[in-house]
């Protein structure tokens, strides 16, 4: 059985690494290439000596005229979605439909999501299994080291669209530096260097895959505040395990008093970093996902 994950971008975009070229790294019947790459081929040069096609998101015109290809030639064709994008491609998405073996989704809530959507459009379903967001070996490579710090550094890191989350944490960084907790807020992503106001100075540093370890290492708390509306309940809790991984406690903002004990308090960083690290080692390994793909693959 050999799998292609025809992902969505390469591997910089977090999506398409964790659900796509981090398997692929780690299982040898599993490949990957850019949706790109296939799309924009000829018909004639698709890679068709593979098992299993996983697109990741992408159901165009051209993808459905694609998987009814690959359907009558026996191959088993899944929709990866790490987002809702039937909203934003109903037509395109339950046309989709009817040529899917299956439909893997990323959250339980996505999983119940995608249900209603398809009785609301009285559409019949394929089978939707739930696959999480998983880490790879060397995410628990290093574990953060932490120290007393007069300036605590308080990371988000993401897309700059996303920054309109950071309004949600305003709470909890004005309630620490008003108790006397001084902090920085650090940015990491793909936007200006501006545009972001707080109590305390704002950092920014462009994203980039291979500094990104380092940047997060030196992080105290990584701030990973929900993306707005109900996208944001649907959304992965990659970022937070991104922070598990390495021993970072996480914050959302819910409770503006919670972040500042984790600020003033060096040993229970620690002692909650050591137990988010203990769960992410419990639960967000990508060999589980890869044996996840295996069960649902492996005996049609």
């Amino acid at each position: 059985m050999q799998m292609l994950l025809i992902a969505q971008g390469p591997r910089e975009w977090a999506s398409s690494r964790l659900r796509a070229w981090n398997l692929a790294d780690q299982a040898d019947w599993i490949h990957c290439c850019t949706a790109k790459s296939v799309l924009d081929s000829d018909a004639k040069e698709l890679p068709f000596d593979y098992d299993v096609y996983v697109f990741q998101k992408w159901m165009d015109a051209q993808t459905v005229r694609i998987a009814k290809q690959l359907r009558f030639l026996g191959k088993q064709v899944w929709l990866d979605l790490a987002d809702p994008l039937w909203w934003l491609e109903p037509h395109n998405f339950f046309r989709f439909l009817p040529h899917l073996t299956g439909i893997v989704v990323n959250t339980d809530a996505m999983q119940r999501a995608l249900r209603e959507a398809g009785a609301s459009h009285q559409a019949a379903l394929p089978s939707i299994a739930v696959i999480p967001d998983r880490m790879p070996p060397d995410a628990f490579s290093q574990l953060r080291r932490h120290e007393p710090r007069t300036r605590p550094v308080c990371l988000w890191f993401g897309r700059a669209e996303n920054r309109v989350g950071l309004q949600s944490m305003q709470l909890s960084l004005h309630y620490s530096a008003r108790m006397g907790q001084p902090l920085t807020l650090r940015i990491v992503d793909d936007g200006p260097a501006r545009g972001v106001t707080t109590a305390g100075p704002v950092e920014y540093r462009p994203w980039q895959l291979h500094t990104f370890q380092q940047e997060l290492l030196d992080a105290d708390v990584v701030l990973v505040p929900p993306y707005p509306g109900r996208w944001g309940e649907l959304k992965s809790n990659n970022r937070s395990v991104t922070a598990w991984c390495a021993g970072i406690p996480t914050d959302d903002g819910w409770q503006p008093e919670r972040l500042l004990p984790l600020l003033r308090d060096a040993s229970l960083r620690a002692r909650l970093g050591a137990e988010l690290r203990r769960e992410a080692e419990r639960h967000y390994r990508v060999a589980e996902s890869i044996r996840d793909w295996h069960q649902l693959t492996g005996n049609r």
